[in-house]
This record gives C-alpha cells, structure tokens and sequence, in this order.
C-alpha cells in the first residue's frame, strides 16, 4: 500500500457528484449534529466511503429489494476487515475484526445483507473464513478460533441470541461465550490461550480475528441485555448501527446481485491467504506480534483521534463513560479498514474524522437505547451515591415522588427506594421535609442535601 490518493485508485470518491449516490433518497441519512458529532463536523452522509469499503455498499444497495445504506455500510466494514485481518494494523496496533450489530425493523432487508457478506468473501476466495451463523457455547467459541482464526460470522437473530447466553437458566457454558468474546475483541497481533479443563488442554492462537455482524431488532437486542452488560464491558465492544424505517420497495436490475469483475478484483486483491500462516509474524524482543503491514498517521489525525479519547475520558456520567469506554479504539478500526480500502498506508484526517463520526454515533444510539429499553437494577451500596448525585443534580433538592420515578428502572427489591432514603436520613446527608396544604389533602415530601 502506498500513499496515493484514493481517487487515483478507485472510481467512488467522495465527491457527491461522482458518487452514484449523489441522486438516492437521503431519508435515511444519519444525522451527524450534536452530540454523534466529533468537534461539531459539518453534516455528511456516512454511506459514502472512498475505496473498497464504499464500493461494496454501493453493490449491496443496488442489489436489494429494500435497499438500506445504513445496514450496507455494516455489512461492508466487516467484508473489509475481515479481509485485511491478521495482516493490517492501524497505528495503534490495532487490528481490523469488529463487533457489528445493525438495529432494523422487520422486513428492512437484513438477510440480503447476510447473503451479500457471504457472497463477497466467496468472491474474495476466503469462502473458509465464513463462520457460524450462531454459537451455542464458549466451548464452540474456543474451537471456531482454533479452526478458523480469521473469521466473520453472521448472525441473524442476534438479540435472540443475547438472551439465550444471558437467560438464567443458561448453562456455565453458555453464560461464559462473553467472556471468550470479550477476549478475543481485545487481542490484536497478540497471542489467545483457550480455558484449561479437566477434559480439554489450553491451546494457543497466534492474533486471532473473529469479526461478527450481527443483526436484531432494537427491543429485542435491548431486552437481551443485562445491568453486567455494562459494567463488564461488553456493549462497548460493539459498533452500533440504527438502520431507520425500512425503505420502498424496489426492484434491483437483472445481475445486480453478482459482484462487478472489477470489485472482485479488488476484493482479492486485499485478501491475500498464502502468507496467512504463523510465518508472516515475525516476533520481537518484547515478544509482540508484528502485522505485515501497520498503518500510520496523516497530517493532523492523530489530533482528532487523541481528541476523541480525551472527551470519552471526560465523560462525568458514569454510566455513559463505560459505554463509550471503547469509542476510540472503535474509531480507529473502523478508519484503519476504510484506509486499507482505498489502498492508502496513510490513515488521511478524513479517515479518522469520518470513522469518528460513526463511533460517537454508536455510542450516542447505544447509550439512548440502553436509557430507553433497558432496566439497570442497582444494589443498594450503588444506589445510595446514585440518589444524592441525583438530587444534587436538581438543584440540592427533589420531591419523593420525582425520585421514586427516576428509580423506577433500577429496583432490584421493592423496599430499596424507601431503604436508601431511610439511610440516607439517619446517615444525616438528606433532610426530609414534609409538606402539609393549607386548604387540606395529601401531604408532600421533599427530600434536601443536608447542610
């Protein structure tokens, strides 16, 4: 890969008016103002990608009968970086395997995007690097990496399975596919040892890449998820992509579901198996995996990067700080995949500022469904900080019935509430206050920071 300009190299650039979807309906762009912004950029169409990465949206949207940008961009991004996995890192050392999840209605073309990753990475000629549409156990986890270190596995149903491996009647091994999922998305060009059993022996993977594109619909992936969920870090691992309403039907031309030969071309191009055994590490004296090829830093890059990891650290809600706790490195895949896309050893600003973009969104989707959907018990240990942070927040003050309301999604047993505000009282950081009307009826309670 050299440093030449995207636009020298592959037909879809940024340019709206060169772009074949500078004429499409934009109802389903995504909004890029406020806070899913990186230092308030001007709004754009994240679906238009230079390179590879856009070239194979444009071709699964002209190929659908409900054509959807949003969930071809998915989709995309991890035919891309499964691809160049094992092989490409960004300049952080970090690989290119992602954990995609495409939030989408019924009916809003969610298996053609299923059949086109498959359809591509046949094309690509690492029809072997096709996973498992599902995982029953971390069991199945462990001998899927050690056949298949480099993988992409699609699964439809994903909240489905969320619930499953989460369900309180799951078994151990089911209940610890996160565990094994939370390891092998932290590992880049660095080595995986499995789980030693009575029956089994721990084995060794060398820079493992399992990259899942998993789809679901929004109440059912929320509902999936647990309060641990957030603690243990395993949301933020995700990439979180809303497709919207599902668009007007259309009807693709005859062919269009079979990959032009020139992006074939450039899909194998990128993927190059022979070097893909142990050989190609070469190790060092710290003992570190070295990529094949490791991506650097463009001109004032690294700047809007670093900046984006400093405002996740700053972040003063803590629960939307575990969130958003992996944003950065999510950015930094994503803008090392479109980079290798268009064939560039150089992640450009507009790389990391567009890769930016679509993380923060992520992360502002996630964090909105997770308050919309999600019940988050807390223990009464955290609950008690939590309720004077809250009344703190309103201004040193608030009406027991405001707080037993903003608690409602955080009972685990039916007497906390009272509990922590009994304690708090007797503790002498809260003073209640009760209210009495002149005219008669229902006294009110008040409840303030004490002095």
């Amino acid at each position: 890969m050299d440093e030449a300009k995207p636009e020298e190299r592959h037909s879809n650039s940024t340019n709206a008016e060169e772009s074949p979807a500078a004429t499409r309906d934009t109802s389903l762009e995504p909004s890029t103002a406020g806070p899913a912004s990186c230092e308030s950029p001007e709004k754009r169409d994240l679906t238009v990608v230079p390179g590879v990465v856009g070239e194979v949206i444009e071709w699964i949207v002209s190929s659908a009968r409900r054509p959807n940008r949003m969930l071809a961009l998915g989709a995309a991004l991890t035919i891309v970086g499964t691809l160049i996995g094992r092989r490409v890192a960004g300049p952080t050392r970090s690989g290119t395997h992602t954990y995609v999840v495409a939030l989408a209605g019924t009916g809003a073309g969610k298996q053609h995007a299923i059949d086109c990753i498959k359809s591509a990475l046949i094309a690509a000629r690492a029809k072997s690097n096709i996973g498992p549409g599902d995982l029953t156990s971390s069991r199945a986890v462990v001998k899927l990496v050690m056949r298949q270190p480099l993988s992409l596995c699609a699964m439809d149903e994903f909240g489905a399975f969320l619930r499953r491996i989460s369900n309180r009647n799951a078994g151990h091994f089911e209940t610890a596919i996160t565990g094994e999922l939370r390891k092998l998305w932290g590992i880049s060009f660095s080595r995986y040892d499995s789980a030693e059993s009575a029956k089994e022996d721990s084995e060794a993977v060398e820079s493992p890449a399992l990259t899942i594109f998993g789809l679901s619909t929004p109440d059912e992936f929320y509902g999936a998820l647990k309060s641990e969920d957030i603690g243990n870090g395993f949301l933020n691992r995700f990439l979180i992509i809303e497709t919207g309403e599902r668009g007007p039907e259309n009807d693709p031309p005859p062919g269009s579901d079979k990959i032009p030969t020139s992006l074939q071309a450039k899909l194998r191009e990128l993927f190059q198996p022979t070097p893909f055994s142990l050989r190609v590490f070469s190790e060092t004296p710290s003992g570190q995996l070295e990529p094949e090829i490791r991506l650097q830093w463009g001109p004032g890059a690294k700047e809007i990067y670093t900046a984006l990891s400093k405002r996740t650290d700053d972040e003063q809600d803590e629960q939307q700080r575990k969130l958003k706790g992996r944003v950065a490195e999510i950015a930094i895949r994503i803008a090392t995949i479109r980079c290798a896309g268009r064939d560039s050893s150089t992640i450009s600003a507009d790389d990391i500022q567009w890769a930016c973009d679509l993380a923060t969104l992520s992360a502002e989707t996630l964090c909105a469904g997770v308050a919309k959907h999600m019940v988050v018990p807390l223990e009464f240990a955290e609950m008690c900080p939590e309720m004077l942070k809250r009344i703190r927040d309103r201004g040193g003050e608030m009406s027991e019935r405001d707080i037993k309301r903003s608690f409602q999604k955080h009972v685990k047993r039916g007497g906390d509430i009272d509990g922590a505000l009994k304690h708090l009282v007797e503790s002498c950081q809260l003073d209640k206050v009760v209210t009495k009307p002149v005219k008669g009826g229902r006294p009110s309670t008040i409840y303030k920071l004490a002095e």
